[in-house]
């Protein structure tokens, strides 16, 4: 493949990385694994995109196929930098 690499084994503790997630048992695992958004907390999410006018327009321009440096519209979701887009949410009374 074009990548000289040697392996080397790394015994017990030595092999730090491997080592600490051995040492890691049931719920301190489910962090690393799962990662989702509740039904609900995605509704609230794109119901607030309706409330903040930029999102709105930015929306639209991408739904429309045009490129933007910094937001992604993936699958009915915006993303900013990788990250899932929250508009602005008006205050409580």
């Amino acid at each position: 493949m074009g990548y000289d690499y040697e392996i080397q084994y790394r015994q017990g503790k030595e092999n730090l990385v491997a080592d600490g997630l051995s040492r890691l048992y049931g719920m301190q695992l489910l962090p690393l694994t799962l990662s989702s958004i509740s039904s609900d907390l995605m509704a609230s999410i794109k119901a607030s995109w309706t409330q903040d006018p930029f999102l709105q327009q930015l929306i639209h321009t991408l739904e429309e196929g045009q490129q933007h440096p910094k937001y992604v519209w993936q699958q009915g979701i915006l993303y900013r930098k990788g990250k899932v887009v929250v508009g602005a949410v008006a205050p409580v009374k």
